[in-house]
């Protein structure tokens, strides 16, 4: 909501990367002295795997890490079934939602929905939903026995690239660098800039960043 808060949902399967994404993205924050805070939530386990979701919080008038119904800003869903089940439960009609194309498949014989449904659903449910083939990203930045990883890079990087969030991409890049300094070529990077570009061409549509409130400065 608009109230000096950014509230951010991440939402996958544990396999994902959330809490990596979660940890850059607050520290990226920090160097802009926006205050943080969230938290991580599962849900019961749904054909032996557990979804989970992640509450983070941007701004100094967050009260409680957990965000209220119906008042998430923002959606990073990195598996179509996981951000659908998060949007149902967290987002508010105002979201914007930034959803993988990849779609896990329960190994039972069982009706479950496709990934065009899933999209048609959350565009009725949200204002904006950009949909990332990030496993295609994934794949043009290299390594597949690291494959899981720079998928969930470029779907960081795709939210980097909408401008939704109250920093830059390049600041978020940098956090990123100082992490993954010890992978020299430069994969992990690649995947975040390769998000970025796939979603640079949204930004007109996607509402400027919520102007977050930073930390007070220190009186001398």
């Amino acid at each position: 909501m608009n109230d000096g808060t950014l509230n951010i949902v991440v939402a996958g399967f544990p396999y994902n990367d959330i809490n990596v994404i979660v940890e850059i993205l607050a520290e990226t924050a920090t160097m802009h002295a926006i205050p943080t805070t969230g938290m991580s939530l599962n849900t019961r386990d749904t054909f032996g795997l557990r979804p989970s979701s992640y509450h983070l919080r941007l701004g100094a008038a967050a009260h409680g890490a957990y965000i209220p119904n119906g008042e998430g800003d923002v959606l990073l869903g990195l598996e179509a079934g996981c951000a659908a089940r998060s949007a149902a439960e967290t987002m508010g009609g105002h979201g914007v939602a930034l959803v993988n194309t990849w779609q896990y498949h329960p190994p039972h014989l069982v009706t479950y929905p496709s990934v065009g449904w899933v999209l048609e659903s959350l565009e009725r449910l949200l204002s904006i939903v950009i949909p990332v083939d990030a496993i295609r990203l994934g794949e043009l930045a290299g390594d597949r026995r690291i494959a899981q990883g720079l998928v969930d890079m470029s779907m960081l990087g795709a939210l980097a690239g909408i401008g939704v969030l109250p920093f830059a991409a390049g600041d978020v890049a940098r956090v990123i660098a100082s992490r993954y300094r010890m992978v020299d070529d430069g994969r992990v990077l690649n995947a975040f800039h390769l998000g970025v570009a796939e979603s640079e061409a949204m930004r007109r549509r996607v509402p400027a960043p919520i102007g977050v409130a930073r930390r007070a400065a220190a009186v001398a």
